[in-house]
């Protein structure tokens, strides 16, 4: 990773300094991520305090000022609001970073300045429109018969599996969510428990225009239920109404969401900056077996976006109704395969040419980029994970999820051959990643042999307290109680 990978031009004073902290982003496809001057984030050695490491690096540079603000839970790493040194340019700070890292302090692991991540931009910019009414029509998109859903669904529903939604948030009240969410929902973008998708006065890209990406994570939402009716969601709000967010938070949500014992993580979000915040984030999660899915960003080009170009994160590109690379996906090396995301937004939505899925307020609409591509693959990770609740929560279950999705994908090269082998493995298919395993066993059937038995109640009562496991059979994160009555209830 090269932490330094911004253009220095573009950080302006902006009254907070010598060093300026920059909200506003522009496109990731025609700039580099901005860049927050005064947020630094330091990790140490496990056990350390965000104190301690102030008075550290307080001691080897005179003049500067940290206080920690911020921590991920039970993890060695800090977010610190940073007074520099009078006089210091962003060049300094960096310098002074790679300075201080190269003396092989003990007490250092690593330390970045905080960016902007955002939903991918450029091309079509993750739009979409309203004129969809009936939720039947939803059901008739062409996603269903490109990636073979119906057989799939009546292989997996995904009952059992939590996802967890990294984006603006989730319109709680539409049709498409009832029954299916779970508590523990949280919004790091103002610290409150209200994970509504909803407008709140957002213009951070400058552009005159507030709250231009609401909506944005209850489609995303919606199409992991279209894939997966029995998966259930935990809204996480990382992305304001405009759909801009700090890697941090982004960093703050995964973290949330592996403690809330997820089996999958959404994350339609870019940025052209490889954070390690969220990349240790991302690691931890992988290696309790979540599976980790994000957009690989509309710039038409071959573009490294984060996460997605992560080699333990499924990096998917959006296709059309044709099997062709939808004209604003990205390609290349880093991608890992690709799903349906492209619709005209010409009139009146029509399913056979569309990608469609719920906003707020109730509606139903068409989108367009791979913020929404990304769902889908989420979804079908959430169909093989619910085929094997006896899967343990360790780096083996989430290869064997990827796997099984990968080595299944269907070619493109014949529908697209200009872009078909820049696509990774191909555009996904959940019947054929779903047929290599077992119908999915009924809820509470943990060993998967047919019967709700005694073996379960044993292996439920081993893994008490626990928060990854399959026996949280009502996804609050935790096996208790509540997970006993409802094997009582399913019981033989």
């Amino acid at each position: 990773m090269n932490p330094r990978s911004f253009i220095l031009a573009s950080i302006v004073a902006a009254g907070l300094g010598p060093v300026a902290s920059m909200r506003a982003v522009a496109d990731v496809c025609s700039q580099p991520a901005a860049v927050l001057g005064d947020q630094l984030i330091v990790a140490g050695p496990t056990g350390s305090t965000g104190a301690q490491l102030a008075a550290l690096l307080e001691s080897l540079t005179p003049g500067l000022d940290l206080e920690p603000i911020d921590a991920l839970p039970g993890r060695p790493i800090h977010l610190m609001q940073a007074a520099w040194p009078q006089g210091w340019s962003l060049a300094d700070v960096e310098s002074w970073i790679d300075a201080t890292l190269a003396a092989g302090l003990p007490q250092l692991a690593w330390m970045e300045l905080d960016y902007l991540g955002q939903v991918p931009g450029g091309g079509t910019g993750s739009i979409f429109v309203d004129g969809v009414t009936d939720d039947q029509v939803v059901a008739l998109q062409y996603a269903r018969d490109r990636i073979s859903l119906p057989p799939a669904q009546a292989q997996a529903d995904g009952r059992g599996v939590v996802v967890a939604i990294m984006d603006t948030g989730l319109d709680v009240q539409h049709p498409a969510f009832a029954g299916a969410l779970v508590p523990g929902g949280f919004d790091f973008v103002t610290g409150t428990d209200n994970i509504t998708d909803r407008n709140d006065g957002s213009d951070s890209d400058g552009d005159g225009a507030a709250n231009e990406l609401v909506g944005h994570g209850t489609f995303v939402a919606s199409m992991v239920r279209f894939v997966a009716p029995g998966a259930r969601i935990l809204p996480v709000r990382v992305l304001d109404g405009d759909g801009n967010g700090r890697l941090w938070t982004l960093a703050r949500g995964i973290v949330h969401a592996v403690d809330r014992g997820v089996e999958v993580i959404n994350v339609s979000i870019v940025s052209d900056y490889d954070s390690a915040a969220v990349e240790a984030a991302i690691d931890e999660a992988t290696s309790l077996g979540i599976v980790v899915v994000a957009s690989a960003g509309n710039c038409n080009g071959t573009d490294r976006l984060f996460p997605a170009a992560k080699s333990n994160v499924l990096g998917v590109a959006a296709t059309d109704r044709l099997d062709r690379k939808a004209g604003f996906s990205n390609f290349g090396d880093d991608i890992d395969l690709a799903a349906p995301g492209a619709s005209p937004l010409q009139g009146v939505p029509d399913p056979a040419t569309s990608v469609l899925g719920a906003l707020p307020g109730g509606r139903w609409g068409a989108g367009s980029g791979t913020s929404f591509a990304a769902p889908i693959v989420a979804g079908v990770a959430a169909l093989v994970r619910a085929q094997h609740p006896e899967w343990l929560p360790n780096e083996a279950t989430h290869v064997a999820i990827e796997q099984a999705i990968l080595l299944t994908c269907d070619d493109l090269s014949a529908s697209d051959p200009a872009f078909g082998s820049q696509l990774g493995a191909g555009r996904v298919d959940a019947f054929a990643t779903v047929a290599q395993g077992p119908l999915q066993p009924a809820e509470g059937d943990l060993n998967g042999d047919g019967a709700i038995d005694g073996a379960d109640l044993g292996i439920l009562l081993t893994q008490w307290g626990f928060v990854h496991s399959s026996a949280d059979l009502n996804g609050d994160g935790v096996v208790d109680g509540a997970d006993l009555g409802r094997l009582i209830t399913f019981w033989g």
